[in-house]
Order: structure tokens, then C-alpha cells, then sequence
């Protein structure tokens, strides 16, 4: 019997866009920005879900399926989230968030439309980052619903007109709103006030849990393996939580909830991950005031089965 194909996902690249990306980051003026953006608005991008309903090997490419799907969301220092975008399969590979057995990860392709339609029922996401772990480029949710609407007015009282010239009135919109001088320059400023709010943060006591640009090329999955089948060994855990700290010294934090002796539980499951991996290693109680973004941001990677068939 021959074996069955799964459904292949869409190829995408987008050569355009990352040209324009690298060009306006290099000269930043109105020339490359329109440039830059007509090609935002036009490409297509591979974005990580987890959908309730995942494709199966009946469906064939361009199958419309109605589920709920979960975004994977990346967090910057001001506690905003935004969902990421990724230009092509390379950029893609840079995500160290990695999919489980339990929540297995699909990989959509969705424009900038898409986007709004998403932003205009989820209240949680601030916007898309285009290659997080590459250019870094930001859009959030405001300057998107802007740029589209003053695109569309420019459409509707002059056409034809091209999408350049809809580009370009819709930055001229925005500089009379004064929301922002430029949209990319204005992501640029807020990554600057980030590094500010993050060096006053070191005197506060509870943690911000932070996603930045900087990609760990360690694999995570022999330290979560290796954790969970000793986790399964202490009865007195219930469950753990792991998160990837990234930045100029990446390191993992974990959350462990065990009913009682936690400070011995924590010690004993700090030994054990530095057998899994050499980057510095943080463990917490999941009652600890420093872990309660962690606990109630993440789902757990390890968690005690229970009922008659352990």
C-alpha cells in the first residue's frame, strides 16, 4: 500500500520584500519607505498556528476548513505581543519556538489583510513582526488600520490610481494625525524606549518574560525530553512550565507546581536540566510572585497524568 501524502504547505518567498526591508533600514527616506511598504502590502507571509482542527490527508491545497486557530505570539519588552511573520522557509527556521506532540504546529500563509480581519477580533495581539529573528520589521495594529484605510479612501475618490500613490497618501494621513513620522522609523524608536524600560526593570523585583530579535540556535528538545522523564519520577510535581529567555544572554526560566517540599523539588530539577543544556538555567516555585507571567502566559510542557492509567 502506498504510503499517503500529507498536505504539502504553500511555497513562499518574497525576494521583493526583503530587498526593500534591507534597502530601508540602510537609507531611511520617503523613496525606500513607499517601496518598502507596496511590498508589505503585496506579500505573503508563513505565520505558526495551532489550529483545533488540523489538515488531514483528505484535504487538498486550498481546502477551506472553519476552525479556531491559536497564534503564536512573541512578547517585547513593554509587554506587548505581536504575532510573527515570516518571509520564507529560511526565515522560518529561525524560530526557536518549537511545536509538541500535544499541540502540533501548522504553518499558514496569510497577507496583510488577513492581519486586520485577525486584529479586529483579537484584542491580545498589538501587531505583526515581519522576521523577528532577522530584519525585525514592526507593524502594529493602529498604523496597519490607517495605512489600509487612507489606501482605500485614495482608491475610492481617485481612480485609478496605483498602489505606490495609495501608499504614499496613506503616509501623508498619517503625518497629519502626527501618529508617526514614518512607520518603520517609529517601530525603531520604540525598540529604543524598550532598552530604556528594560534597564529600569532590572530593580524591579517580578520578571517580565522577554522575546527579542536575537535567535539561540540550541535545539530544546533533548532538555525537554530529558526533564520530562524526570519529572515522571517526582510524584510530587503536578506540572512545569519552561520559557526561552532571549536577549544578549539567553537563558531558560521554569516554573515547577508541586505540592510541597517546592525549594528541594526546584534544586533537584535545576541539576537536571544543566545535564541537558549549557545555557544558564533559572528554576521557580509556580507560587513565586517571579514566575506568574510565566505560569499564566505558557502552557505547561510537563504535566502529571492522572485517573487509573498513569
Amino acid at each position: 500500500m502506498a504510503d499517503e501524502k500529507k498536505p504539502q504547505p504553500q511555497k513562499v518567498e518574497n525576494p521583493v520584500l526583503i530587498e526593500a526591508m534591507q534597502t530601508f533600514k540602510q537609507e531611511m527616506n520617503r523613496e525606500n519607505e513607499i517601496k518598502f511598504l507596496n511590498a508589505m502590502l503585496n506579500a505573503r507571509y508563513l505565520v505558526p498556528v495551532v489550529m483545533e482542527t488540523p489538515p488531514d490527508t483528505s484535504m487538498t491545497p486550498g481546502t477551506q476548513v472553519r476552525t479556531r486557530v491559536a497564534f503564536q505570539m512573541l512578547t517585547n519588552p513593554a509587554g506587548e505581543k505581536f504575532i510573527p511573520a515570516f518571509t520564507d522557509t529560511e526565515e522560518l527556521a529561525k524560530n526557536p519556538v518549537k511545536a509538541d506532540a500535544e499541540h502540533p504546529r501548522q504553518i499558514v500563509v496569510m497577507r496583510v489583510t488577513d492581519f486586520a480581519a485577525v486584529f479586529a477580533q483579537n484584542e491580545i495581539a498589538r501587531g505583526f513582526v515581519i522576521n523577528p529573528f532577522g530584519q525585525n520589521m514592526c507593524l502594529n495594529r493602529d498604523q496597519l488600520r490607517m495605512l489600509l484605510a487612507g489606501a482605500q479612501q485614495t482608491k475610492v475618490n481617485a481612480q485609478p490610481a496605483s498602489l505606490s500613490q495609495q501608499v504614499d497618501a496613506a503616509i501623508h494621513n498619517l503625518d497629519k494625525e502626527k501618529e508617526m513620522e514614518a512607520i518603520i522609523r517609529a517601530a525603531k524608536e520604540s525598540e529604543a524606549r524598550a532598552a530604556e524600560t528594560a534597564a529600569q526593570q532590572e530593580e524591579e523585583t517580578e520578571r517580565k518574560i522577554v522575546q527579542t530579535k536575537n535567535p539561540v540556535a540550541e535545539n530544546p528538545s533533548d532538555l525537554v525530553d530529558g526533564l520530562s522523564r524526570f519529572l515522571k519520577k517526582q510524584k510530587n510535581v503536578n506540572r512545569a512550565y519552561m520559557q526561552l529567555l532571549l536577549g544578549d544572554a539567553p537563558r531558560y526560566l521554569f516554573a515547577v507546581d508541586c505540592d510541597d517540599d517546592a525549594e528541594t523539588t526546584c534544586a533537584a530539577v535545576l541539576a537536571e536540566a544543566k545535564l541537558h543544556t549549557e545555557l544558564p538555567v533559572e528554576v521557580l516555585s509556580a507560587s513565586d510572585k517571579a514566575a506568574k507571567a510565566l505560569v499564566n502566559n505558557e502552557k505547561p510542557f510537563y504535566e502529571k497524568k492522572r485517573g487509573l492509567f498513569k
